[in-house]
């Protein structure tokens, strides 16, 4: 706590600072009620600093020059101060009750201090007006905490103010003091306004607002922002996948998000999913529920093809799309009784069996023999075989195990498999 007010305390004038420092001095040598008196006098300079540089409308100007002159008064400005903060009515600072509360509480161990009653004043009162400063000195503003820190977020990611990718830890710290519970989802609403739908750094700040309230008293709150942010989730995951190492997606919340996305699928969504996928957000007993219904919104006509990122290609035969596959069009070689268009449109979705399969059966063998040399180029799946050529062309050491497994089987392949006719 001495480490937080020195720290916190740099920031503001001298003034203030020599109280808590004098604070400090007796708190070390058990003067408390010295300790409490001088901290609670550095708390209203703190009060009294921000009333006479504000520069807003939201004071009448003649009430505020009113004000001000009495907190110019020696005499005056502590009681000036404490009937403000006490106004429940038409107060000029915008914080909760529950904080009126408190400020009235330690008025009275003030006077405690002051006037030497019989209450007993120790080490733990001074503490603990050292935590309610910690949590609310942020809050007691004209503006209110929440507006407070909004502007300053504002002004950090702005880079006519700002310097692109400065740091803003200091921010990130002030969240849990400024912003009250009931004010979070507003505070979150507004935050995110700042920045352009897809903007990476929207992403990381949400990350990092997660990680900093971690163990706070706000820390279930992002996860409850997240909850009708289904888009939102979706690309926070992809831009900041170890976020699920720290928040606990409800189940039904990422069952929503794939449920949504899956029908609009192209290779930016097959990223998507397959985090989800990577990352154990699906429980396992959905998964083959989601890879079915990716499978039945797989459609590659209008060139929508399959993702070609690697790591997610993998992130799908892993978890199980594969076996769909060959069991749809290879086993017991239905793929011979089933349309040209019905296998162009999933062309990519064979061609990844046949990339991770590595092990390929009779099954698939003489069904690609006998889908391929039907003798008539009006019937063959053209995507299928474009997608194949473009296989081999990656990986060129797949065409050998076509090769040895066609000996194996004793089945003749069509040419463009066994051997290379073209670069791609």
């Amino acid at each position: 706590m001495e480490n937080w007010l020195k720290e916190k305390l740099e920031n503001h004038s001298l003034d203030s600072q020599k109280l808590f420092e004098e604070s400090l001095i007796c708190y070390r040598v058990k003067a408390n009620r010295a300790a409490l008196l001088f901290s609670y006098l550095g708390f209203f300079t703190i009060i009294k600093e921000r009333i006479i540089r504000y520069n807003g409308d939201k004071i009448e100007k003649k009430r505020l020059n009113h004000l001000i002159q009495k907190l110019n008064d020696d005499g005056k400005w502590e009681e000036a101060i404490y009937n403000e903060l006490n106004n429940s009515r038409s107060s000029i600072f915008n914080f909760s009750e529950s904080i009126r509360t408190q400020i009235q509480y330690w008025k009275d161990r003030r006077n405690d201090c002051a006037h030497f009653r019989e209450n007993e004043i120790n080490h733990t009162h001074v503490e603990m007006f050292w935590t309610f400063l910690k949590s609310n000195l942020n809050k007691i503003t004209i503006e209110g905490g929440m507006e407070n820190l909004l502007q300053k977020f504002k002004t950090h990611f702005d880079d006519t103010r700002t310097a692109p990718n400065s740091d803003y830890t200091h921010l990130l710290n002030e969240i849990d003091s400024s912003i009250e519970k009931n004010d979070f989802q507003f505070f979150m609403d507004n935050l995110d306004d700042f920045f352009d739908e897809y903007n990476p750094e929207r992403f990381l700040l949400f990350y990092n607002i997660v990680v900093t309230l971690k163990n706070t008293s706000l820390e279930k709150e992002p996860l409850k922002w997240l909850e009708n942010k289904n888009k939102f989730t979706l690309y926070l995951i992809y831009y900041q996948p170890q976020i699920a190492n720290i928040i606990s997606f409800d189940p039904k919340l990422i069952r929503k998000i794939w449920k949504d996305k899956i029908p609009e699928r192209n290779s930016e969504v097959d990223s998507l999913y397959s985090n989800l996928l990577r990352n154990s957000l699906i429980p396992k007993k959905e998964i083959f529920e989601s890879l079915d219904y990716y499978f039945q919104y797989f459609d590659q006509s209008k060139y929508n093809r399959l993702s070609n990122i690697e790591s997610v290609r993998e992130q799908l035969y892993l978890n199980g799309i594969g076996k769909l596959v060959y069991d749809y069009f290879f086993l017991d070689y239905k793929i011979t009784n089933i349309q040209k268009s019905e296998i162009d449109i999933k062309a990519d979705l064979i061609v990844l069996l046949l990339e991770f399969e590595n092990n390929y059966d009779k099954y698939i063998l003489i069904s690609l023999q006998e889908i391929f040399n039907r003798g008539n180029p009006w019937i063959e799946p053209n995507w299928l075989k474009i997608s194949i050529e473009e296989l081999l062309y990656r990986k060129p050491e797949i065409r050998y195990i076509f090769i040895d497994k066609a000996k194996e089987y004793e089945i003749k392949l069509p040419n463009f498999i066994l051997h290379e006719e073209k670069a791609m």
